[in-house]
């Protein structure tokens, strides 16, 4: 009864989530530490990584900034490391990325898990998509997670792309249009 009452409040978070993400003035115009951000993130993260015994690989570059809207950026990067983490086996490994190419703030989570099917990469990001109904319940996931990782993106004008392979693990990389860090933009301005 706790699990799955702890799965309804998952639930209804992410429907949340996804509702904001659907109102007209969603994205609002402020500067987003990223670096920050999934720093944040990992913290919390490591919690969930140390139960499972997961090895979590963390490289995350300073001076990463996107302009958007931090809590959902923070909602893309929590999505993407706790699936990580959920569909990595005991004493698997997670890695996180966050750094700057080019233009672009990317954000990379790689893990050893159990993967995705080919057939089934196409439809990750739609809304309830389960690849395994009955092993995503038994993990707590609520089929929400990477619609709204893929909203997010898309909201910030960037994308979000999946390299998978069943039984070998999974890479998400989300990549957002960067903008340069508080002192460039002072020293650019004058």
């Amino acid at each position: 009864i706790v699990f799955e009452a702890a799965r309804l409040g998952r639930l209804i978070g992410d429907l949340l989530d996804l509702s904001r993400l659907e109102e007209p003035q969603a994205v609002p115009e402020e500067l987003v530490d990223l670096s920050a951000s999934a720093r944040r993130v990992i913290e919390d993260a490591r919690v969930d990584g140390r139960v499972k015994s997961i090895e979590l690989n963390v490289e995350i570059s300073g001076g990463v900034f996107v302009k958007g809207d931090e809590s959902q950026m923070t909602v893309l990067i929590r999505n993407l490391v706790e699936n990580g983490i959920r569909y990595t086996l005991e004493g698997g490994r997670v890695s996180v990325d966050v750094y700057q190419d080019g233009g672009n703030a990317i954000v990379r989570v790689s893990d050893s898990g159990i993967g995705i099917p080919l057939e089934a990469q196409a439809r990750v990001f739609e809304r309830f998509y389960r690849v395994d109904r009955a092993r995503s319940r038994d993990r707590g996931g609520t089929g929400l997670g990477l619609a709204i990782v893929k909203h997010v993106a898309e909201l910030h004008g960037g994308e979000v792309r999946l390299e998978s392979e069943l039984g070998r693990g999974s890479i998400f990389t989300a990549r957002i249009p960067a903008v340069p860090p508080p002192q460039q933009r002072i020293l650019s301005a004058g």
